[in-house]
């Protein structure tokens, strides 16, 4: 049974959310205005948010609005993941760039992300036509439909190795469709010719990436909401109790009648946006946005 106190703050917290989300809905249908949400961090990864500060200390659960800019460094992985559940995860050594994330007028959402250097694995679900763009050396990768992708790039050379679906690259040399299964390189100093290679090549964080995959997708399967980003981490890190008069509200496993929802986490300053509270616990994304 939830204690008087933690069903109280439960509910508060609840319809606190459901207004907030509500509201957050109306303006952001207006504005077109996205903002998606920094899923996981590991090691050191930074964050410039274009608030003059330059690249600070990313953390879990950090927004990530347009125009952000992150980075991992050496020892640093990060995940982003999109509204749906869709996500873009960055092995160590990578830095991407948020070009684009609105929606147009029809209410489809359109992502537009630039890998500046090292490795990126795209998992995108394609719900509702939704749009992806990854742009990487001469080369993009434009998505409408479901892919699961891995994509290097540096000053050299550029590799596209597809795990799920046929995608299709398009550069300067024109355009090259990867089948699923199989890796094609760009030779950058030759405009990016493009070689085939028989097979994928495996890479040591494949097996994270697939690991990330399967746990997404474990819990989050049984989701029923629109909203796809977070609902895993809140069915693995807690679960739902009937309250009468309220109806089914979540509560986090570890949650006693001392515990403070708001111990762990900070304010963090977005332009265009002022503070947004962003909590440090791993289920803390749908509670508090």
């Amino acid at each position: 049974m939830l204690n008087p106190r933690l069903r109280s703050f439960l509910c508060s917290i609840f319809a606190a959310t459901l207004t907030s989300m509500l509201l957050s809905l109306a303006a952001m249908a207006e504005s077109q205005v996205r903002i998606v949400r920094l899923s996981d961090v590991q090691g050191t990864v930074q964050i410039n948010k274009n608030s003059g500060l330059g690249f600070e200390t990313a953390f879990m659960n950090l927004p990530i609005t347009q125009g952000t800019e992150l980075r991992t460094l050496n020892n640093g992985r990060a995940e982003i993941e999109f509204e749906d559940g869709s996500a873009l995860r960055l092995t160590p050594g990578t830095t991407v760039e948020f070009d684009t994330l609105n929606a147009n007028d029809d209410g489809k959402r359109i992502s537009r992300v630039k890998l500046v250097e090292g490795r990126a694995y795209v998992n995108w679900f394609g719900k509702s036509g939704d749009e992806f763009t990854l742009n990487f050396s001469q080369e993009k990768v434009s998505l409408t439909q479901p892919a699961h992708f891995r994509v290097t790039t540096s000053a050299n050379s550029a590799e596209v190795a597809s795990f799920k679906n046929e995608i299709e690259v398009t550069g300067a040399a024109g355009t090259v469709k990867v089948a699923r299964d199989k890796m094609v390189s760009f030779d950058v100093q030759d405009n990016d010719r493009a070689a085939v290679a028989k097979n994928v090549v495996a890479d040591p964080y494949d097996e994270w990436d697939q690991q990330a995959s399967d746990y997404h997708d474990q819990y989050a399967k049984n989701n029923k909401t629109p909203v796809g980003y977070g609902a895993s981490d809140l069915n693995y890190y807690g679960s739902y109790t009937n309250v009468p008069g309220y109806g089914n509200l979540w509560q986090p496993y570890f949650a006693g009648s001392g515990w403070d929802p708001f111990m762990d986490g900070a304010w963090s300053w977005y332009p265009g946006y002022g503070f947004l509270w962003a909590s440090a616990y791993p289920w803390g994304w749908l509670p508090y946005n």
